[in-house]
């Protein structure tokens, strides 16, 4: 799957769960932080706009929010999807 670079190295994967579902997750890696994201979408609810786009908001949220604690500031970054 496709994601966009986040920090110094970032990847994301995606596997379908028989018939009933797909998980989707991504590691991010920023100096020695590293960030997951992992989430299951059932079959019903899964558009192809859950591969790339969502995940890419779902995972830049806690990578920012990391990276704002790791400069001595308060953790402000949000997700809106």
């Amino acid at each position: 799957m496709a994601l966009p670079a986040l920090g110094d190295e970032s990847h994301a994967f995606g596997r379908r769960d028989g018939s009933s579902g797909r998980t989707v997750m991504s590691v991010v890696r920023f100096g020695s932080v590293v960030v997951g994201v992992t989430y299951r979408i059932e079959a019903v609810d899964w558009t192809e706009a859950y591969d790339g786009d969502h995940l890419e908001i779902l995972t830049r949220m806690p990578v920012d929010r990391a990276r704002q604690a790791c400069e001595g500031q308060a953790p402000t970054a949000r997700a809106v999807l």
